[in-house]
């Protein structure tokens, strides 16, 4: 009886080292996965900073060309 608890026990602390472990790989690959959305997240924020920047200067040029327009058109 008990070399049958005694081999349960080992059982058990094995399956709890494999568990462990597991769990330490799947928290380090889940760590790197953060990591680089958190990189990309950072990369798409600049890109879109960068792109509202350039449709406001691209807005304010349209709105001082057709200024341009009617005032030529007022001018005629």
């Amino acid at each position: 009886m008990t070399n049958v608890l005694m081999c349960s026990a080992e059982s058990s602390q094995r399956d709890l080292e494999e568990f462990q472990a597991g769990s330490r790989e799947l928290e380090a690959e889940l760590e790197t996965q953060l990591e680089s959305a958190e990189n990309k997240n950072k990369e798409l924020v600049a890109t879109n900073s960068r792109l509202s920047m350039e449709v406001d200067g691209l807005r304010v040029s349209f709105i001082l060309y057709i200024c341009r327009m009617f005032s030529s058109n007022c001018l005629q």
